[in-house]
């Protein structure tokens, strides 16, 4: 893992036990870092566009991030890699949050005027929240 963003960064998240906190910027990936030793553990190597936003899932296990690509990634910490690419948007993808209670489910913003809704067990959409201008 190559430290440090080499652009700014834009978004980040804590995990649930404070001891990581994921960093995205204003490039194509993002970074996982342990808080005690300052030091990046992982890299998050997929995106093709600037990451936005970032999020850990409540049980600590995943990572949604959402990017410029107009999709959403949700990453497998254990795995070290990339679980499932969502494409979820028409436009930016502004902020992605996990449902806070038991992450059953991940939201994703848009530039694109929407909001959508999907299952973290499946991957399936659950619903879109439309009308914002």
């Amino acid at each position: 893992c190559q430290e440090g963003h080499s652009r700014p960064v834009y978004d980040l998240g804590f995990h649930p036990d404070g001891g990581l906190c994921a960093t995205v910027g204003l490039e194509a990936h993002g970074r996982v870092w342990d808080l005690r030793s300052g030091k990046c553990v992982t890299t998050l190597v997929g995106h093709v566009k600037q990451c936005l936003s970032v999020d850990f899932s409540p049980n600590g296990y995943h990572i949604v991030t959402g990017s410029d690509d107009h999709t959403a990634r949700v990453w497998d910490l254990r795995r070290r890699g990339c679980l499932y690419t969502v494409p979820a948007h028409s436009s930016l993808i502004s902020s992605v949050r996990y449902e806070p209670k038991d992450g059953g489910f991940f939201a994703t913003s848009s530039y694109d005027g929407s909001a959508q809704l999907y299952s973290s067990r499946d991957f399936s959409r659950i619903n879109t929240l439309k009308g914002h201008e």
